[in-house]
């Protein structure tokens, strides 16, 4: 019986992925992050400012002044977010975290009511 309810729940769950995958807004996220991955420009600088924040972590960690790299940061962010594909890239991804949000709310809702 429990086999059987968890291969029904995988199954919405399968349900969901599909219209997940299937809506346009996902659909261009894909393509953007396929264009951003192509662009050796976009990804040089993701890859700094992946490492920037990494040594900044480790020197506020260790209490230091992080005030040169913090401006090194925020500059190439400046830079990234004046890239029309990755800032089109970051506004759909945050629009599809805000769904997925929802969804796992309605879900969790929809347990919490049953249970009690």
């Amino acid at each position: 019986m429990e086999n059987m309810r968890d291969k029904d729940i995988l199954d919405k769950i399968d349900e969901i992925i599909d219209l997940i995958k299937k809506d346009v807004m996902y659909k261009k996220y894909l393509t953007l992050k396929s264009e951003m991955e192509k662009s050796s420009e976009i990804m040089s600088k993701i890859n700094e400012v992946k490492n920037l924040q990494k040594k900044i972590v480790k020197m506020k960690y260790n209490h230091e002044d992080t005030i040169i790299y913090d401006d090194k940061l925020n500059s190439i962010l400046k830079d990234l977010d004046e890239n029309v594909i990755y800032h089109e890239f970051i506004n759909i991804q945050e629009e599809i975290d805000e769904v997925l949000q929802q969804i796992r709310f309605v879900i969790q809702n929809i347990i919490d009511q049953s249970i009690k």
